[in-house]
């Protein structure tokens, strides 16, 4: 009789110490971190010392974060191997350091990528990466005469030391028989905009669209991609050099996204291919709107003939930038197209002014910024 008191005591103690532990769990709130590191620049050479701030925030409110105290920080190689690879202590979200580049380092694009250990348990979604040029001052003079080269690419980027051009779908993808709205950007190797056009053709040799530049190295075309089939564009530089750069690879089923802002409302346009509408017998999919990751808008939409329009009030969103993504109707991400949002009652006025006028070399510079709204009234910015 004893043995059983004592065991129900032990199952009295074991049941309430779970339902704290569970309760004790549900209570921690699960946040995530964002890293961001700024360069010196973005073009170096062998020898040249890569200086970076870091700056640990919470990716919600953007706020500078203490929640991490180490930042790991790795450079790759073209190879994608690692060639430096540094801890820096944070402090108050705030970290600096170096890579000191050997003389002897190949030319190339190489790979900065940032990560705390907490980013480490969501993947590498979270982890702050970017492109970086190095170039190799031997290998670049032997080159000096070649005028046309075919160029390996990374996400639609050049993976040499000249010119560069990057093409962004809008929506993020291409997509098997829709019309896609293909985004470029081009740039030197000082990462200032330059003058371009270019033909984007098949895999066969049909020419499928022609392009040019029109506002600061930026423009834009549009074609049909095919299922199965590699597109590659052929770029000219104003400087007579061009490049033969692959396109982003075309999926054979998904979602396009447009989007067009008129008056106070996001007008979102979204088609569907074939492909997905046959593994969709709902024809059902979701529309999230989201600023600095907080869910603003959300709508289930049923598609019409694989295609349908949504309207969104901009109201719902503050000043910046807002996320609007497609979802199917198992909830994965299709598409998403970014929006900037812009409230003339909200805008925030910035004065810069400096200590003085007149500095010696090196001299410390102190600068007093103020911030008021549009009634000229103090905020914190």
């Amino acid at each position: 009789m004893k043995y059983k008191k004592a065991i129900c005591i032990v199952l009295v103690i074991g049941s309430l110490c779970g339902s704290v532990f569970l309760k004790a769990q549900k209570s921690i709130p699960i946040f995530f971190e964002k890293v961001y590191l700024h360069t010196d620049r973005s073009f170096y050479a062998g020898g040249d010392n890569i200086w970076f701030k870091a700056y640990l925030v919470n990716a919600r409110t953007n706020a500078a974060s203490n929640t991490s105290n180490n930042l790991y920080v790795e450079l790759f190689a073209p190879d994608a191997k690692v060639v430096k690879r540094a801890t820096i202590r944070l402090e108050d979200g705030i970290g600096i350091g170096d890579f000191k580049l050997p003389d002897s380092l190949a030319g190339g694009i190489y790979h900065l990528r940032a990560y705390t250990n907490w980013m480490k348990n969501f993947g590498n979604h979270f982890f702050f990466e970017k492109d970086i040029d190095v170039v190799n001052i031997v290998n670049t003079s032997a080159k000096a005469k070649t005028k046309t080269t075919d160029l390996s690419t990374k996400n639609g980027a050049s993976t040499t030391m000249a010119n560069h051009i990057y093409f962004f779908p809008e929506g993020g993808t291409l997509v098997a028989n829709l019309n896609a709205l293909v985004s470029f950007k081009a740039i030197n190797a000082a990462g200032k905009s330059i003058e371009t056009n270019g033909v984007v053709y098949s895999e066969k040799g049909d020419t499928v669209a022609r392009f040019n530049t029109t506002y600061l190295g930026m423009g834009s075309f549009n074609f049909i991609p095919m299922a199965d089939v590699d597109y590659k564009a052929i770029v000219y530089f104003k400087d007579k050099t061009a490049a033969t750069l692959d396109l982003p690879a075309v999926y054979a089923q998904g979602y396009t996204l447009g989007i067009n802002k008129k008056d106070t409302n996001i007008i979102a346009n979204i088609t569907a291919n074939q492909a997905v509408l046959a593994s969709n017998a709902s024809k059902e999919i979701i529309v999230v709107g989201r600023n600095t990751g907080k869910l603003l808008y959300k709508e289930k939409i049923l598609l019409k003939d694989g295609k349908a329009t949504v309207t969104i009030s901009q109201n719902l969103f503050p000043n910046g930038v807002a996320a609007i993504t497609v979802y199917d109707n198992q909830l994965r991400p299709n598409a998403e197209r970014l929006v900037y949002v812009e409230h003339a009652n909200q805008l925030i006025n910035l004065v810069v002014a400096t200590d003085k006028t007149v500095y010696k070399s090196k001299e410390k510079v102190v600068l007093n910024v103020t911030a008021t709204d549009a009634k000229n009234q103090p905020v914190t910015a």
